[in-house]
């Protein structure tokens, strides 16, 4: 009887020997510690990302990685992520390695303040969050629209399903 031989991933053995899953899904943020927008309007951030987990971030294809972000209100409560837009990576990013992307956002529809969430995103969804790694946070002030535009619908409030509220202020 002979024992055959198949070969193995050594990333695939290194990750079943217990890893948790937020070693391998972690992200640093930086950008604006503040922003002022304006109700309704989508605007362009810039934002590095930088990979501090142990696995390559795919730019394409059905694993491909994106910057999202969530909205909490004032008081804590979660914006519904129904408007919430992703901004896909230039090129694949590995451990280690950073890249700077001009985030797309909608803004909320209600004037206030705000705290914006950013956080990656593997398709499927997978929420890096989700898994245990920090959000990076930016409080948000949203003016009204200019006098005469047309008033935006108010946003409803759910939290988005098995988010951590773990998170790392002055980005």
């Amino acid at each position: 009887h002979t024992a055959m031989s198949l070969p193995v991933n050594p990333w695939m053995v290194l990750r079943l020997k217990g890893d948790s899953n937020n070693n391998w899904y972690r992200a640093d943020y930086a950008g604006p510690a503040e922003l002022d927008v304006t109700a309704g309007d989508t605007v362009t951030v810039p934002v590095r990302v930088q990979n501090q987990g142990r696995i390559t971030w795919r730019a394409v294809g059905s694993s491909a990685t994106q910057l999202g972000y969530h909205w909490r209100d004032s008081t804590g409560n979660w914006l519904a992520s129904d408007h919430e837009l992703r901004t896909a990576l230039p090129g694949d990013v590995a451990p280690g390695q950073q890249v700077t992307v001009e985030a797309r956002i909608s803004v909320p529809a209600q004037p206030g303040t705000y705290t914006l969430l950013w956080d990656m995103a593997q398709e499927d969804p997978l929420w890096f969050s989700t898994l245990g790694a920090a959000t990076g946070e930016v409080r948000v002030r949203v003016r009204p629209p200019p006098h005469g535009a047309p008033a935006a619908a108010p946003n409803s409030l759910a939290p988005p399903q098995g988010l951590i509220t773990t998170s790392r202020r002055g980005l």
